[in-house]
Parts: structure tokens; sequence; C-alpha cells
């Protein structure tokens, strides 16, 4: 193994003035890239040569720091998928409307077996009762504008929506002792 000294290993790159009787021509840039070796080209050229390494540098930072156009995409079908928003949705079903897509429930209760939810929408703005873990179950979501809606037990484990923008909303079920959900 060669061990050269730290001076030699660095890499430079200087313009050759012409006149220097170092062998290299007028007009050429000379690249040293360490114990006797260089490269000599035309100025121009290595100068396109470094702007294209340092456009394809920057290129490839933008795009590790850029988020993914599906993940752009995804959000903005869920937005375009839901067919009604806060008011348009009172009384409409979650799963028809696209609202249960991007649900999640603020609040859970347990009661005998049961699982007492109040879902709720962010996309639509707009909140609905849900039962699971029993029989045919009753549940009913409440809003403070006074809608109430109850379901069908033997069709829906779930009721239709209220509006849900700017109020507060709550599920409850007949089982146990009439329990309902915090509101939301």
């Amino acid at each position: 193994m060669i061990h050269e000294p730290d001076d030699l290993r660095k890499r430079t790159l200087e313009p050759d003035e012409g006149g220097g009787g170092s062998g290299t021509r007028p007009g050429l840039v000379t690249v040293h890239l360490g114990y006797r070796r260089t490269i000599q080209a035309k100025g121009s050229l290595m100068s396109r040569l470094f702007g294209a390494l340092a456009l394809s540098g920057v290129t490839l930072a933008a795009l590790a720091v850029a988020p993914s156009a599906s993940a752009q995409d995804d959000s903005q079908t869920r937005r375009s998928a839901a067919t009604c928003y806060a008011k348009s949705c009172q009384g409409q079903d979650p799963q028809t409307t696209g609202c249960a897509a991007d649900a999640f429930s603020p609040d859970t209760k347990y009661i005998d077996g049961r699982k007492l939810e109040l879902r709720y929408s962010p996309t639509c703005r707009a909140a609905w009762g849900r039962i699971s873990g029993g029989g045919q179950d009753y549940v009913s979501i409440h809003s403070s504008s006074g809608a109430e809606y109850w379901n069908s037990p033997v069709y829906h484990s779930y009721t239709a929506m209220v509006n849900d923008a700017g109020l507060i909303a709550w599920a409850c079920t007949t089982v146990g002792a009439d329990t309902c959900t915090h509101v939301y």
C-alpha cells in the first residue's frame, strides 16, 4: 500500500493560465485527483459537469424531503369520496356517504359485554353511534342542536349521522341502565 502525503491526496481544481510549462495547454482546467493523477478538460466542459452534479444532488435532496404524491392524493381522495359535509350529513348513513372511511371513536363505553362508541368523521364533520358485541341492541345519537336518531337493530348496529360542526354529540344505548358516552 502506498501512503500519500496529505497535501497530495487533496483534490483541487485549478485553471491553467497557459504559461506554466507543466505540460498543460491553455484554456484547460486541471483537476488533481491525488498522487500523480490529474485530468485536464476544457473549462466550460468541467463547469457543466460540476453544475450537473450539483443540480442532481439538489434534486435528490428535494425528492427525499418532499411528501409523496400518493400521501397527498390519499387525503384528497378521502375528502372527495365523502358525499356530504356537516349539516348535509344530518340523517345520512355514514357508510354510504363515505364518512366512515376516516372515522374514529372519541369515546367508548363497555356495558354487559357490549361496546358502545361515539363515532366521528373529521372530513364530514358528523357523528353517529355504534354498538357491537351483543344481539339486536338499540343505540342512539344525540346532538346539542336537538337532533336525535336511533338505529334499527335488525339491520344496523349504528345510527344515522348528526351534524357536529360547532356542536356536541353523544351516543346512548338502552343496554344496562341507559348508558351514554361522553360528549364530543
